[in-house]
């Protein structure tokens, strides 16, 4: 590169020098000519030069000008007028082009109406000169432009890698180019790497020539880069011929790594007779921890059979199950709702009314219970009710003993003496109710008992009297057992 720039600078002051000697001709005369360069350097890959000068009438009287430029053998010569006027002290810039044409060993590259491009077969290098005569009224001006013709400067090969990207991410990758000068037509292969903190992250071979000079890259950033700042460096590695030594190229950036957020999960439904579960599989493919969240929505009854395999927070609808996730980790995060213990609660229920079924079917009593000479009053309710319960044994043989509880409200009474055939063996007074409890022993099939008494009230009772249930408990050997009989509603 060094050597290049040294070689250029040098080209152009010799340009410079050619072009610094500005000339005036015929100062005292009928006319001055003023030529501000009268040499000037090409490349031979396009013969092109023009010179200008400026005529100026020094006479009082108008005058004639006429230009004479001879041919040249491989030259195009370009002059805007041969012939021209000019008033008293009038002054005019003449311009002429000098083209190098087919003549010379050069083959057209490139065509349009004023400019012929011209490529070299061979290498060229020369010097051109070419008289010209300006021609006045009484006197004339001859000078003489040169045309130095070189061979291009050869440009030293590079490779010069440039960044593209101020901020990547997943999705948006380290993006760059590369340059190449000086390179043939033939394709040149380099090695192209892009580093970070010593690491490789991408490494390519790739070619370029005189055609395919300039090309655009592209580099994916992995997950791995977690949201900040990197540097990165890029390095174009051209080996020699013989593979011995290698030149390199350098770019250097701080480049910004964004934050890409992405978890994958994928769903499993696990339904058994006992329980309906979901599994889900998660895995996060971000360059940064996240937090997945999971809502799950049901009412409050279905909530006694949720549990979940990750800690969950309670809500109004249901629950949010929260997972955390370092960069790149799988995970799995499964709840469901087990309706073992609602099956066993319902099997329980079932059992119970089972039980109690049987307890009502399986009673050995036929029993009757009676409401009649139900006394209302006006404005004050019922007053009085008669009470009758029968039993009967109707299945066992035998049945050693049979208590029957009877128990009333605190606010009625049994009237003195209504007793029907037998009276209670025992009475309980308690805070909110009476219990009257009768016991019969020896209880053969067929036998029946009746008992009745009178409930009052004095001062009445006023709505509906709703009488718990008669107790009958019924022993059997070491069996025992309870049923219960019901009474109507007496209607105030």
């Amino acid at each position: 590169m060094r050597v290049f720039n040294f070689f250029s600078a040098f080209l152009l002051c010799l340009v410079l020098s050619f072009a610094v000697h500005a000339v005036t001709y015929n100062e005292g005369g009928d006319f001055k000519v003023e030529v501000s360069s009268q040499r000037g350097q090409v490349y031979n890959d396009n013969i092109s030069q023009s010179f200008s000068f400026t005529v100026e009438n020094l006479l009082q009287v108008k005058q004639e000008f006429d230009l004479d430029i001879p041919e040249s053998d491989g030259w195009d010569i370009v002059v805007p007028q041969e012939t021209f006027f000019l008033a008293s002290h009038e002054k005019k810039t003449i311009q002429i082009l000098f083209r190098a044409n087919s003549a010379f060993d050069y083959r057209p590259s490139g065509v349009s109406p004023d400019l012929i491009i011209l490529s070299q077969k061979d290498e060229y290098e020369g010097l051109f000169e070419f008289p010209v005569l300006v021609e006045g009224s009484r006197e004339n001006v001859s000078m003489k432009f040169e045309v130095k013709i070189s061979k291009p400067p050869v440009e030293e090969e590079s490779f010069v890698p440039q960044f593209s990207s101020s901020a990547v991410s997943v999705v948006d990758p380290l993006r760059f180019s590369v340059r190449a000068s000086g390179v043939s037509t033939n394709e040149e292969s380099v090695q192209i790497l892009v580093e970070n903190a010593g690491a490789v992250i991408s490494d390519e071979l790739e070619s370029f020539s005189e055609d395919a000079s300039y090309k655009i890259f592209e580099v994916p950033i992995s997950a791995q880069f977690s949201p900040g700042f990197y540097t990165f460096v890029i390095t174009v590695r051209k080996l020699s011929a013989n593979k011995t030594a290698a030149k390199e190229w350098y770019a250097e950036k701080v480049v910004e790594v964004r934050e890409y957020v992405r978890v994958v999960e994928s769903r499993e439904e696990k339904k058994t007779l006992l329980s309906d579960g979901v599994v889900i599989t998660l895995k996060n493919e971000g360059n940064s921890p996240q937090t997945y969240t999971e809502k799950v929505s049901f009412g409050a009854l279905k909530s006694l059979f949720f549990s979940s395999s990750e800690q969950y927070e309670d809500t109004s609808t249901g629950v949010l199950i929260h997972k955390e996730l370092a960069k790149g980790e799988e995970a799995t995060i499964e709840y469901h709702f087990n309706y073992l213990s609602l099956y066993v609660f319902l099997l329980l229920l079932a059992g119970l009314f089972s039980y109690l079924y049987v307890r009502k079917v399986s009673n050995p009593l036929d029993v009757e219970t009676k409401i009649y000479d139900v006394r209302h009053v006006e404005h004050e309710g019922v007053k009085s009710l008669k009470i009758q319960i029968g039993f009967e044994n109707i299945k066992d043989e035998q049945i050693e003993k049979i208590k029957l509880v009877f128990r009333l409200p605190s606010y009625l009474s049994i009237k003195e003496g209504s007793f029907l055939l037998t009276e209670p063996n025992f009475v309980l007074k308690g805070k909110n109710q009476y219990k009257l409890v009768w016991d019969f022993k020896n209880f053969s099939l067929e036998d029946s008992r009746v008992i009745g008494f009178t409930l009052v009230n004095k001062r009445g009772v006023l709505g509906d009297i709703r009488l718990p249930d008669v107790e009958f408990e019924l022993k059997t050997g070491v069996k025992q057992r309870r049923y219960y009989k019901g009474f109507p509603v007496i209607k105030g």
